[in-house]
């Protein structure tokens, strides 16, 4: 019993940092777009 406890606290934290690193994933995409649409405003649109 206490192996399968066990069991299921470990992939509960693998699911945790699987989370973690989809949000951080996210967040560089997000940031990376927002670089992307600031360089435009800056250069009137022109890469």
């Amino acid at each position: 019993m206490n192996s399968s406890s066990w069991k299921a606290n470990t992939e509960s934290i693998e699911q945790r940092e699987n989370k973690a690193q989809a949000n951080v994933r996210n967040a560089n995409a997000i940031s990376m777009v927002n670089i992307l649409f600031r360089w435009c405003e800056i250069t009137g649109g022109g890469v």
